[in-house]
């Protein structure tokens, strides 16, 4: 029997809005990554920073899966000590925040790699 909403499949775009809005309320530093020309590929979707703590989210719909870029990116960074999420829905960030610590500074706006210069 079909659950209400199983016709509902989140599109990438809407889980990682979600995510941003979800960290900043939690004081996180997010900055989202955009691939383009000369970037480094495999770059994953956010960057997010608060207490010392930097993490690399990928965001992936419930079946998506990385390409062989998005995999070597991953494995790269963790071999050097670095942190890498791949969310897929709303709890998997909650999840995370709530096994950090939190803080009472304000949010920061939003930055992206489009810089000025």
């Amino acid at each position: 029997m079909q659950k209400p909403f199983d016709f509902y499949k989140p599109k990438e775009k809407d889980i990682q809005q979600q995510t941003r809005d979800y960290l900043r309320r939690h004081h996180w530093f997010v900055i989202r990554l955009q691939q383009s020309l000369g970037c480094h590929k495999g770059l994953p979707d956010l960057l997010a920073i608060r207490d010392g703590v930097v993490l690399f989210i990928e965001i992936k719909s419930p079946r998506g899966k990385l390409s062989r870029y998005q995999e070597q990116f991953k494995q790269d960074l963790e071999s050097h000590g670095g942190r890498y999420l791949i969310v897929r829905d709303l709890a998997d960030v909650m999840k995370l925040n709530s096994s950090t610590n939190h803080s009472n500074r304000a949010t920061q706006p939003e930055a992206d790699c489009r810089g000025s210069g």
